[in-house]
């Protein structure tokens, strides 16, 4: 439950700010090199402590001082130390909060000591920018998903953002305030459904008959459209955003829902039925949560204490490859475990490294071919009839299922087949590949070897590439 706040309610928080903001100010003044964080700390509770207010993060939960001190790649809520002085050319994040009053105050900055490097500078003030931005879309009827858009535009222009990082792109972005709400969809949306007599008063809310819909449309309850105080519920709000935006460029819409909202999934149905859309345009895939491993042992992240693993210091730790590969190595709807361990072995164990490292020994075999100066035919000249060992014959067969297994996870939306599929190809090559020469004296037979070597490698390539993940030469 969100309260509202009163004008005067507003007014202290705001006097709680100030004095955050005054005290920052201070702060950043006093950043210099030889400068110790201990040293910034003292000067941040006295500062707090002058104004009549009392620093919030101190002894909470134990905690030991009044800011966080974060340097370079240090994770929020570093604490501060006499014995950490400041160094040229170091970034320094302060979070300083402050209690007035009864309101909580609570900001943060970050700092460059002396000369810094330019794409440190450049990141300052695109970040900045950036808060800028998102600042700018929190507007009254918005949704936070307005400011992380407004954020995110303002960072990509200057190559920056974890979603381009992990190989995603978005083509299309959506503000819910200015091509949902100001376009007054919602409204519309609703005299639609009371056109179609599936709305009603009740309780001095405008609900919509979902019940009255029957089981196909699975929902067993009608909900709330629009509330006794006139404002539309955010059910509206999607509702009129799925009819009126998505389904005016796509005759078929799959979203994706996190596992908490399971309970949203039977209502956005039963609307879009509704509204006239087939039950099977509509569909929502749940995707459960991933449970970061380290050698077998969870990851330990708290939401109250602000610990948490940031998808960069996956990227970093891990790669992107193994990131992506792994996270579709199982179904959308199957927890998965991730061990980030694991993800960075160089061994069968683990799944990217065992698929990428059977396309880099194709590559060094052509490389050996090149090297020797070997003449090979095109592959449809490439007499095949030497193929018959048992382990050729099983590759053969499992590659003429690629293109069976791509429509399969396509038509299915299970990726995570054709990741399965990869590891069970690379699972039937490297046996092969250690236990029979392909380069040797008999050119028949080393052809139809070279000719197959080509098919496994071409087929992981592309396998990898419709994944998102890279196919290196060597490894």
């Amino acid at each position: 439950m969100v309260e509202i706040k009163t004008e005067r309610e507003i007014g202290l928080m705001r006097e709680a700010g100030l004095v955050v903001g005054h005290t920052l100010a201070a702060l950043r003044e006093a950043v210099a090199p030889g400068v110790s964080t201990g040293d910034l700390d003292d000067l941040a509770e006295q500062r707090i402590r002058a104004a009549g207010a009392v620093p919030s993060f101190k002894g909470y939960h134990g905690y030991p001082a009044t800011i966080c001190a974060s340097i370079n790649n240090e994770i929020v809520h570093g604490i501060p130390s006499y014995r950490r002085p400041l160094a040229e050319g170091d970034l320094i994040s302060i979070d300083c909060g402050a209690i007035l009053a009864g309101w909580h105050g609570d900001s943060a900055i970050t700092v460059a000591v002396g000369e810094v490097a330019p794409e440190l500078v450049k990141l300052m003030e695109v970040t900045e920018d950036a808060m800028w931005a998102g600042i700018g879309a929190a507007r009254t009827g918005g949704r936070v998903g307005d400011i992380s858009a407004a954020i995110e535009a303002a960072i990509r222009p200057h190559g920056y953002g974890i979603l381009r990082d992990y190989g995603v792109e978005f083509d299309v972005w959506t503000s819910e305030q200015r091509d949902v709400r100001d376009l007054h969809l919602p409204e519309k949306v609703l005299e639609e459904l009371a056109a179609r007599k599936l709305t009603y008063e009740g309780e001095g809310a405008l609900w919509f008959r979902s019940s009255a819909l029957g089981e196909e449309a699975g929902d067993d309850k009608d909900r709330v459209l629009r509330r006794s105080n006139g404002e539309v519920t955010y059910f509206a709000v999607d509702v009129a955003y799925h009819h009126y935006v998505k389904f005016r460029s796509a005759d078929r819409v799959i979203n994706l829902f996190g596992p908490d909202h399971h309970g949203y999934v039977p209502r956005m149905k039963a609307a879009m039925q509704a509204l006239g859309h087939p039950p099977d345009a509509f569909e929502v895939l749940i995707v459960q949560l991933v449970t970061l491993l380290r050698d077998g042992q969870p990851v330990r992240m708290s939401k109250r204490r602000g610990e948490f693993v940031l998808m960069e210091e996956l990227l970093e730790e891990v790669g992107r490859d193994a990131v992506r590969f792994t996270f579709l190595t199982r179904r959308h709807d199957s927890p998965l475990p991730f061990d980030l361990a694991l993800a960075t072995r160089q061994s069968a164990e683990n799944p990217v490294y065992y698929v990428q490292y059977a396309h880099a020994r194709i590559k060094s075999i052509d490389k050996q071919v090149a090297e020797q100066g070997i003449v090979v035919p095109p592959l449809g000249e490439v007499d095949l009839s030497p193929l018959r060992a048992g382990e050729e014959l099983a590759i053969i067969k499992r590659l003429v299922q690629y293109p069976e297994v791509v429509k399969g996870a396509a038509h299915a939306l299970e990726p995570h087949r054709l990741a399965y599929w990869l590891q069970e190809l690379a699972g039937g090559f490297h046996p092969y590949y250690k236990t029979h020469r392909v380069i040797q004296d008999d050119r028949r037979l080393m052809h139809a070897r070279l000719a197959l070597c080509a098919g496994v490698g071409r087929v992981i390539r592309n396998g990898l590439e419709l994944l998102g993940v890279s196919a290196p030469e060597s490894m």
